[in-house]
């Protein structure tokens, strides 16, 4: 049998190829709006790339600036320590001399440099709130808080949780007397960030003045606790301490300050204070001498070590070390009223009466 062939003849109507055709065509329309979207979020990308660079070089550039201004101005590149704290040690009186930023001492070239830092990065960023807080840092140092406390507020006004900006508000007004407010902006920056030890560590400085010392104490524990191997925390704690009789805890934690650090002057110094409080003189003495040496220009550590010599009988010695404190702060009457003790103890009735005389004139002065 023979089989015949099937030819099998595919053919295509004419409707199905103008679909095929329709589709083809919405398929190339769409990877070309595909591939346009695709163009415009590149495009979109690299500006937002381009805009997040000139943002970062700027911020880069003032950030820079303020740092060499801070420099300048003696800070460090974390948060300034504006407030320190000093015992003088008199005949029977210890004074806690608290010191805040308006009063201490910039060198003249160094404001000028500053401020020009400052007014560079006003120009390339007008509106940021941490060169407004320079300016202010800059005018406490140029002997001007009134103005400074201006541009502290307007910083916090630009940006509430800025805390460094509320600090440095409070200590300024506590340096103007007006304290009640400047616990209340040290309370409410750490309200904002209760994790930041400066803050505590200001406020206890300003609690202190306003009397409240319990609460100071209270402020500088915190501190400590927030960084435990702090120097200056421990070192201010334990001098706190110390001043408020509490010796054995004050002089473990000034102990502790000098293991971590020996060069830690202000450790030496108030542990000097703890031991001429025990009554432990040449211990005393001895730590003063190191202050003296780490710091040369600490006026009340040569103060105080004159008043260990004097207790040792080292008269002239005491002499030297007051007239070496009366140098360095020529307007301090205490220390004239122990110089004028020791010249009448050498029999020096002339002196005596001359340096006594001098310190009336200051106390006079300060009233």
């Amino acid at each position: 049998m023979r089989f015949r062939e099937r030819k099998v003849v595919i053919t295509m109507q004419p409707q199905t190829v103008g679909a095929n055709r329709e589709r083809v065509t919405r398929i190339i329309a769409v990877v070309g709006c595909i591939a346009g979207i695709i163009g415009c979020i590149t495009g979109v990308k690299s500006c937002i790339d381009r805009s997040r660079d000139v943002r970062i070089q700027k911020e880069v550039r003032v950030q820079r600036l303020l740092d060499e201004a801070w420099d300048l101005l003696g800070g460090d590149k974390g948060e300034p320590k504006l407030g320190t704290t000093h015992i003088l040690i008199t005949e029977k009186v210890f004074k806690r001399d608290i010191t805040f930023p308006q009063h201490r001492s910039f060198d003249r070239t160094n404001l000028e440099l500053a401020s020009r830092k400052i007014d560079d990065a006003l120009i390339i960023d007008p509106d940021n709130p941490k060169v407004i807080r320079m300016e202010g840092t800059l005018l406490v140092a140029s002997g001007k808080p009134d103005k400074a406390v201006e541009k502290f507020r307007r910083a916090i006004q630009m940006d509430p949780a800025y805390v460094s900006a509320r600090s440095d508000l409070g200590l300024t007004l506590a340096g103007l007397g007006h304290l009640e407010e400047a616990s209340s902006e040290l309370q409410k920056a750490i309200k904002i960030d209760p994790e930041e030890p400066m803050m505590y560590h200001n406020l206890g400085l300003i609690e202190e003045v306003r009397g409240k010392f319990e609460t100071a104490l209270s402020s500088f524990r915190k501190a400590a606790q927030l960084d435990p191997d702090n120097i200056f925390f421990l070192t201010v704690l334990g001098g706190a301490l110390v001043d408020q009789g509490k010796m054995d805890e004050g002089v473990e934690l000034l102990r502790r300050a000098i293991a971590l650090d020996n060069s830690a002057e202000s450790a030496h110094y108030n542990l000097g204070v703890a031991m001429f409080r025990k009554g432990k003189i040449d211990e005393a003495r001895r730590s003063f001498e190191i202050s003296t040496k780490l710091d040369p220009s600490n006026d009340s550590a040569y103060n105080n070590l004159g008043a260990c010599l004097y207790r040792e009988g080292k008269l002239e010695q005491a002499v030297d070390a007051y007239q070496t404190a009366i140098n360095l702060n020529p307007d301090e009457p205490s220390y004239y009223e122990n110089l004028s003790k020791t010249y009448r103890k050498t029999g020096d009735v002339d002196m005596a009466a001359k340096t006594a005389a001098k310190a009336k004139v200051l106390r006079e002065k300060k009233r």
